[in-house]
């Protein structure tokens, strides 16, 4: 289960490269955030895959406060209009969860 969630983390990453050089354009910030928790996210449910049961509930529960942060950090800049029409990113952020767009 482990290795999934690892593997979605790092999905996000790459679904968010395209678009943190227009964030970074537009605030620089608010792209430095995104990074830094984006990176916590996927590196914190690593070491929880080698941590002691007490400790791995830590690192996921950082991994999911990260993860909530990112989400934020994207609306927050798609808030800001940071985002010119087809240079939006091509996942909605809703809910608890990081969905695929239905649209290219």
């Amino acid at each position: 289960m482990a290795m999934l969630v690892h593997e979605k983390a790092l999905s996000i990453i790459e679904a968010l490269a395209p678009i943190m050089p227009l964030i970074q354009r537009q605030d620089r910030a608010l792209a430095l955030q995104l990074r830094t928790a984006a990176n916590s996210m996927v590196l914190n449910v690593a070491e929880s895959q080698y941590s002691d049961p007490g400790n791995r509930r830590a690192r996921l529960f950082t991994a999911a406060g990260s993860t909530n942060e990112s989400r934020s950090a994207v609306r927050v800049a798609i808030a800001w209009a940071t985002f010119g029409g087809s240079a939006r990113p091509k996942f909605s952020v809703v809910s608890t969860k990081w969905l695929p767009s239905s649209g290219s």
